[in-house]
């Protein structure tokens, strides 16, 4: 905002807000122009946390008529890996 009140060009801004990089400046206006202040916020750091943490299954004493598919391939798996 200042650089468009002031007609100040990369340089001058840069030297009167003491920013070492001039690139700094027109990556700043950059970002601005395309996504208004809040692209200059600072994006969170580090890996998102996970969405849900991993369930193991436990098999369940239903008969095998009432069990959804889903619970099914899950029994299936689970029976697998328990004979290898």
């Amino acid at each position: 905002q200042s650089m468009q009140q002031d007609q100040l060009s990369i340089n001058q801004a840069a030297a009167r807000f003491n920013v070492p990089a001039p690139s700094t400046i027109s990556l700043w206006q950059r970002l601005y122009n395309e996504g208004g202040i809040t692209a200059l916020e600072p994006k969170p750091k580090g890996r998102p946390p996970m969405s849900k943490p991993f369930k193991p299954f436990t098999p369940t004493n239903k008969p095998v008529t009432q069990m959804t598919p889903q619970e099914l391939m899950q029994e299936l798996e689970y029976r697998r890996v328990e004979t290898d």
